[in-house]
């Protein structure tokens, strides 16, 4: 529920008519704060043992068609993606990102995937700056990217 509780706060900044008391239970909607003031990580401990949702943001207006909109892979970006992850996130699970990545290259996307082994949700960033940097450069440099949906 955590990141559904991210979900439901960060699209009503996007859309004020999308008020997080249309998904969040009582309870969730006194924590909502700490979605501005902490990592996810500390989101998700103070919303991991609760029943946060009061309904299902996929089927409650207007957070249904926000989240269609917002469902990476509907169509192709003008630019490559670098999708970075560890093998060791359970935040964002290696089976989340093969989604998000047989989602993309389904729609035509350019994409070259990395996977750092033994990196977690904090530890991704410092494992794959140097690489990511350089990737940046490549691009910018007009290098082809190494596509990972050819």
């Amino acid at each position: 529920d955590w990141l559904k509780v991210m979900v439901a706060a960060g699209f009503q900044a996007a859309t004020p008519a999308a008020d997080p008391a249309l998904v969040l239970t009582p309870a969730a909607l006194e924590r909502l704060p700490i979605v501005d003031e902490a990592c996810s990580e500390e989101v998700r401990a103070a919303y991991e043992a609760s029943g946060a949702l009061a309904a299902d943001p996929r089927t409650t207006a207007p957070f249904d068609a926000a989240l269609a909109a917002n469902t990476p892979g509907q169509r192709p970006g003008a630019a490559p993606v670098l999708m970075i992850s560890g093998d060791a996130d359970t935040l964002i699970p290696p089976s989340l990102v093969d989604l998000a990545v047989t989602r993309l290259c389904r729609s035509g996307q350019a994409l070259e995937r990395r996977t750092y082994p033994g990196a977690d949700h904090l530890a991704i960033a410092t494992a794959s700056l140097a690489d990511a940097l350089l990737w940046a450069a490549d691009r910018f440099a007009g290098t082809a990217v190494d596509d990972a949906c050819a």
